[in-house]
């Protein structure tokens, strides 16, 4: 990861934060989506993920932005819908567990060792047969 894509990320944390805070109040504030059950969620999440996809095998960048916001939208809905519902009880270690995942799979981040890409490959094939 270069310093700018670094900055980038600095900034994404408090966005993170600050998007978060505006789904919050449209869950309460918004009927529509305090009516919305599961399969509809489902849905328009695989919808978002279908277009996003599309942009991307069209290569066009502008599309891909804007479909990436919405997929990083449906999930943020998403999550906050798992939650109403009582399937993510609680978020204390979501984010731990996310990153403990990402370590597992790919143990060369936590070293901060770079490996060649069938190193890679091998790694994930092993992680993957090994569940």
């Amino acid at each position: 990861m270069n310093s700018n894509t670094r900055k980038i990320f600095e900034t994404y944390k408090k966005e993170w934060k600050d998007l978060y805070e505006i789904l919050l109040r449209k869950e309460k504030y918004s009927e529509y989506i305090e009516k919305t059950d599961i399969k509809d969620i489902i849905q328009f999440f695989k919808n978002e993920v279908d277009e996003l996809l599309e942009s991307i095998l069209q290569e066009d960048k502008e599309e891909i932005k804007k479909e990436l916001m919405d997929v990083i939208y449906m999930l943020n809905i998403t999550i906050l819908k798992l939650m109403d519902w009582n399937y993510l009880e609680n978020l204390d270690n979501f984010w731990k567990e996310i990153k403990e995942k990402m370590i597992k799979r790919a143990p060369h981040l936590k070293t901060w060792k770079k490996i060649t890409l069938e190193e890679e490959k091998k790694k994930w094939r092993e992680i993957k047969n090994n569940r």
